[in-house]
């Protein structure tokens, strides 16, 4: 414990003056330089607890002096576990602490007579997470990062941050055994774990956020309960509730371990300047045709253990530890990803090199996740320079002395990771890039990368050893390769670039908060070149009924029918099209599916419905001027505000890549407006009072669903289109789909492959049938057809009637891999 110390006016300035250097990228370099040739530790005053831990009885002090480590060898030596002298270190890992409880990992100290307890726990974890065979973290990889994609990439904005987020999560769920809808409650407490450890090991020093520990305390409390809960179930089954919720989670798994890499439907094109080179599968060696077979998750192998006696750990204990490993390991995989992206995105010409590189990767195993040869050393440069954990917090066990500076004993140390990975005096050039350090790893005593990205040298398996790093990272060997296929898939977007800044035409930039913590990492891709297609949602107010009696305006549609579909039909951008009367007859609505989005297409729907919808805006309330014709801008900017977006922006298309133009093309062009071989599905159900909390929950069910349903629409191989919509003040929810043959049978099949994902979906809508659906499907068939809405006057259209979607579907599969 360090003793209150007495800060000037000066040191509080020179220490605001640090942290705002710290926490700026071109700075951070060029002081980390500085430091580096001074050679000495640099003493600033430091904003954390003086008495930690915190005194019961005397008063805490929120001031003492502090000391930055930035030399390479005084970073190893204070990171080791021991002391070259081979007494215990001088250097403890205490200030973990605050993070978790006595039993926590990362916060045990040999010093403190938990070595033997941390050796053994950590032994028992690696055990829990090691692979069966090579392929199960590259089929994790592939599956977590494919679920991630689906939604965020059907804009041509995303965050990258989220993405990456995203992905990691869902990989943490299917890797330690998870439910799929426990996904919220692991974002909820892992960005609190992420934004704790950012504060606890570098800002605490800086600013002062009492809420980041606390809140931290109560997410890793209900994460341990959830982790508690499901080791128990994986353990023992006793009740009926036990024995169903086992099911669901076998399930879950089982789908995992039938996951077939070379059967996964893949719609997306050769990457840039690869098209024509065949497909990636031509280039691919043998892949092990069920690589998750096999596959144990974390959480199921402990239960295993805790239910045969042969585990040293009981249930709390390894909720507990399963929590120390969650903890930081999303926060570290998004600040990876999001770090080496505004690395490459520094330079043009890397961005290039990378790219190629990642094209490179493409040709070895497609879009799968692999060793990615070409790329991994453009990542390991990066996070050298930038690494995702920038600081690590010691503190000093007994009086010490670095370079001729003297330190006192419990002395809080801050060693500044990307500073010793800076420190290579015999390159002379390593605050460069150059990627070409860790090519060809072994090769003329190349590195495979700098260990203390991750805290030091790993264990080696092969041979035994063990780390003489205490706390080196325990799951690089998983963390890697999925860091490394995120940034590859990312960058094998078309077109991928950082989203500018209107108001300066700058780019806007990863956002950080102190120095490390990512939030947020606006990105822009060339959409339309792997998604053509969105929903056209009009909805339009009417005039009140004793105006426009509903019967009157039924008869106006059927008047302008064959107008309409004409006008779709010459719009050259529909595909499938319905009109409808919803909310009691008081809105009109279009909704249509079209190619790429209403405002690639404003001009051209004006030109073509303008005529058409004229007599009918006359109805309609804040209707834009007429004629149409005279007022185009006025028209276009109406269909703007008519417009409403799908319930998370998602809209399915079983043939993504293809435009109307190339279906027509393939299929021939036999307009059938009447829609004999398609059907529209749209089904509107009304949402639980109070409405706008339950229809933010059905937000998020969707959200984080979005991946299943795409899978079932997908391999249904009958379904072209589908999205959600909320409607009539997010009071009602409707699914409008269009799919080829029977009523009946599609339903039912919704109902049996996507059935958990309803189940969730009706605990917020009125007139939910019995669940599980999955087991009730004619009562689910039922409720469908009671709710389903047929289009007025038969105003359904569809642009290629003469083609199934399995049809087109195998079609522009085929020809995206030529």
């Amino acid at each position: 414990m360090s003793t209150a110390a007495k800060i000037t006016a000066a040191q509080w300035q020179a220490s605001a003056a640090l942290f705002s250097n710290l926490c700026d990228t071109a700075q951070r370099a060029l002081t980390y330089r500085a430091l580096i040739a001074a050679g000495r530790p640099l003493l600033f005053a430091s904003r954390a607890n003086a008495c930690d831990p915190p005194s019961n009885t005397g008063p805490d002090s929120y001031a003492q002096h502090a000391w930055l480590i930035t030399r390479r060898r005084d970073a190893v030596t204070a990171l080791r576990s021991s002391s070259s002298a081979g007494r215990p270190s001088d250097y403890s890992n205490a200030p973990f602490g605050a993070l978790g409880r006595h039993n926590f990992m990362l916060g045990m100290d040999a010093e403190q007579g938990q070595g033997q307890d941390h050796a053994s726990q950590r032994a028992f974890a690696q055990a829990c997470l090691s692979e069966k065979n090579s392929g199960e973290t590259h089929a994790l990889c592939t599956i977590s990062q494919r679920a991630a994609a689906v939604l965020p990439l059907k804009k041509g904005e995303f965050d990258g941050v989220q993405l990456a987020e995203q992905t990691a999560l869902r990989f943490i769920a299917f890797w330690f055994g998870f439910a799929q809808s426990d996904l919220p409650l692991l974002q909820a407490c892992t960005r609190k774990a992420s934004h704790a450890l950012s504060y606890q090991t570098f800002a605490r020093h800086f600013v002062t956020d009492p809420l980041a520990i606390a809140e931290n305390s109560a997410a890793m409390a209900a994460l341990s309960r959830r982790a508690a809960e499901l080791i128990d179930l994986f353990a023992y089954q006793h009740t009926a509730q036990q024995r169903d919720a086992f099911k669901a989670l076998a399930s879950e798994l089982q789908e995992l371990r039938d996951f077939e890499p070379e059967r996964v439907f893949e719609p997306w094109p050769a990457p840039a300047g690869y098209a024509g080179s065949g497909s990636a599968s031509t280039h691919c060696g043998p892949t092990p045709e069920r690589p998750l077979s096999a596959f144990e998750p974390v959480m199921r192998r402990m239960a295993g253990l805790l239910k045969t006696g042969q585990s040293p750990y009981g249930g709390t204990d390894l909720a507990n530890l399963v929590t120390g490993l969650i903890a930081g390991t999303v926060g570290n995989v998004v600040s990876s990803v999001a770090l080496a992206l505004r690395c490459l995105f520094a330079d043009d010409q890397r961005l290039q090199a990378a790219i190629a590189a990642a094209g490179q990767d493409w040709l070895a195993h497609g879009y799968r996740a692999g060793p990615d040869a070409a790329l991994t050393p453009f990542v390991w440069e990066a996070l050298r320079l930038d690494p995702p954990v920038a600081f690590l917090p010691r503190r000093s066990t007994r009086a010490i002395s670095l370079n001729g500076v003297q330190i006192a004993p419990g002395s809080e140390l801050l060693i500044a990771v990307g500073a010793a990975t800076r420190d290579h005096p015999a390159w002379g050039d390593a605050d460069c890039f150059k990627p070409e350090r860790y090519a060809g790893p072994g090769q003329a005593g190349r590195p495979a990368h700098d260990p203390l990205i991750f805290g030091g040298e790993p264990d080696d398996p092969a041979t035994g050893r063990a780390s003489s790093f205490l706390h080196q990272c325990i799951g690089q060997h998983v963390a890697m390769p999925l860091i490394t296929h995120i940034v590859r898939q990312m960058l094998l977007l078309p077109g991928l670039a950082e989203a500018i800044n209107p108001r300066d035409g700058k780019p806007l930039g990863l956002s950080q908060q102190w120095a490390y913590h990512c939030l947020s990492y606006p990105l822009v891709y060339h959409r339309h070149e792997l998604l053509r297609h969105s929903a056209l949602l009009l909805l339009m107010d009417l005039h009140s009924p004793s105006q426009t009696p509903a019967q009157d305006l039924r008869s106006l549609l059927e008047q302008q029918q064959t107008a309409l579909l004409d006008a779709l039909q010459q719009s050259g951008c529909v595909h499938f099209a319905a009109v409808l009367l919803l909310n009691s007859d008081t809105q009109l609505a279009l909704f249509a599916f079209i190619d790429q989005d209403i405002n690639n297409h404003l001009p051209r729907l004006a030109q073509a419905f303008g005529p058409v919808l004229s007599p009918l805006l006359a109805h309609v309330r804040h209707a834009p001027p007429a004629p149409v014709a005279q007022h185009p801008w006025e028209f276009e900017q109406a269909l703007r505000r008519f417009n409403r977006a799908p319930v998370g922006d998602y809209v399915f298309c079983a043939y993504p890549n293809a435009s109307l133009a190339m279906v027509q093309q393939e299929f021939g062009h036999r307009p059938a407006r009447l829609g004999p071989a398609q059907h529209p599905l749209l089904v509107s159900m009304p949402i639980k009072a109070p409405a706008g909390a339950h229809a933010e929950q059905i937000k998020q069910v969707i959200a984080y669903g979005a991946p299943r349903i795409e899978k079932m629409l997908r391999e249904s191989r009958h379904v072209h289109f589908a999205c959600f919509v909320l409607l009539n003040g997010d009071s009602e929810l409707m699914l409008f789909t269009v799919f080829d043959r029977g009523f009946e049978p599609y339903v039912e099949h919704f109902a049996l492959q996507v059935g958990s994902l309803f189940d969730r979906l009706f605990e917020h809508m009125l007139h939910a049938p019995p669940v599980p659906v999955d087991e009730f499907p004619q009562d689910f068939v039922e409720l469908i057809r009671r709710f389903d809405r047929s289009p007025e006057v038969s105003l359904f259209f569809t642009a290629h009637a003469n083609a199934e979607a399995a049809q087109i579907q195998r079609a522009f599969t085929r020809k995206a891999q030529l």
